[in-house]
């Protein structure tokens, strides 16, 4: 029987909303009957434990999934302890588990970047204190990887040695990982286009006011300070501009504490968290879609955006960078990729603002489709992971 266990937090990214698709998936595949998961900001382990043992089947795994409540997340937020110290109780929640069971499984399934809590639970794998495990998949990015390269190179090969990858992105700076060299395999983003509002709209600027729409967590990573200090240069500039930030997280006093001190608390609205639909219909309303991120994935806002037709202004780090050269190869103008500071983004909006109208998205959308749909991205990762497993046969691509 092959086993996954899948590894995440609870994290509401606003297009991704749960991890029920990893379920469906493995479901789907039809090799996975049983899954163990262990979400360890959404599932109260006392329930989830007791289901694991008993081996329930997967529908009724998955309702129980469903019906579990944030009650460890809770807990540690009241007591206010840090990551650190929450991450060494998951792992040794995982520890006791496995530790009793010593199962192999087929796949390590991982959907999270704590950093240090995943290099202790690789580190059980390595020295098989916890049982044994094929495929690592990692469903995010690689920048886990990453830090662990630059911190302990010694620790990153032995991983390389360990397990196969299969990473769900696109193949960026990743020369770090040539010792990984013939166990990766990448797997482009899934996008569910159903449902998708198809818009190839070209008057992106209404009644003379530029709406501008970001989404996702309001956290420090996504750097939506620099957003605001562009919304603050356009507004000074002379455009009338108005700025929907679609995402929950805890810096949202700080965002509008910082809109009030810099004199834009009229034109910044915070929409919270919101559904797949809510987002669509802003981004058809939306002039175009700003990502001021540190670093970000692939992103399937970006996807979606230009699906809608509505054109992106971005940093270049990670994702964006991908997405913009795949745009360019097929011949298309989707907006504009900037540094990370304010004179590089002002200079982007106005290019982007003076050639909005111009813009075509019909033969780009046509490509997305069929290039980062969720079949094509279930066609590649079955293929990815039945090789793997039935033929023990490591191999690359770069898609």
């Amino acid at each position: 029987m092959n086993r996954v266990l899948c590894v995440s937090h609870y994290s509401p990214t606003l297009n991704n909303v749960s991890n029920k698709w990893i379920i469906d998936f493995y479901k789907d595949l039809g090799n996975y009957p049983v899954i163990r998961h262990v979400d360890f900001l959404n599932i109260k382990f006392n329930i989830f434990f007791k289901a694991n043992i008993r081996k329930i089947p997967i529908d009724q795994y998955i309702s129980e999934i469903q019906l579990s409540l944030p009650y460890i997340f809770r807990l540690f937020r009241k007591n206010k302890l840090g990551n650190t110290i929450f991450e060494i109780y998951v792992l040794r929640k995982i520890n006791r588990f496995m530790s009793r069971n010593k199962l192999t499984y087929s796949i390590l399934h991982i959907n999270t970047s704590y950093y240090s809590f995943l290099v202790d639970l690789f580190d059980s794998f390595i020295n098989e204190e916890i049982g044994t495990c094929k495929i690592l998949h990692l469903h995010e990015n690689h920048a886990l990887l990453r830090r662990i390269h630059d911190n302990n190179l010694y620790n990153f090969k032995k991983y390389a040695a360990k397990f196969n990858y299969i990473f769900r992105q696109t193949p960026l700076d990743v020369e770090y990982l040539r010792d990984l060299n013939g166990s990766i395999v990448f797997v482009p983003n899934a996008i569910n286009f159903k449902g998708l509002i198809y818009n190839n709209k070209n008057n992106n600027i209404t009644d003379g006011i530029v709406r501008v729409l970001s989404v996702g967590f309001l956290k420090k990573t996504k750097n939506y300070f620099l957003a605001l200090d562009l919304i603050h240069e356009l507004k000074a500039n002379g455009f009338k501009v108005e700025y929907n930030i679609v995402g929950s997280g805890n810096l949202k006093k700080q965002l509008s504490n910082y809109a009030i001190k810099i004199g834009i608390n009229d034109v910044v609205f915070f929409h919270g968290y919101k559904d797949r639909e809510y987002i669509n219909e802003m981004l058809t309303k939306s002039s175009f879609l700003l990502n001021t991120s540190f670093y970000e994935s692939f992103g399937n806002i970006f996807i979606e955006s230009i699906f809608n037709g509505t054109p992106i202004l971005t940093c270049a780090k990670g994702g964006p960078e991908f997405i913009f050269k795949w745009a360019e190869m097929n011949g298309s103008y989707i907006g504009e990729i900037c540094d990370d500071n304010v004179k590089s983004l002002k200079n982007g909006a106005k290019l982007l603002i003076s050639n909005i109208n111009q813009i075509n998205f019909v033969n780009i959308s046509h490509e997305a489709k069929l290039k980062f749909s969720s079949l094509k991205f279930l066609e590649k990762l079955i293929k990815a992971n039945n090789e793997i497993l039935s033929n023990n046969n490591w191999w690359c691509e770069n898609d």
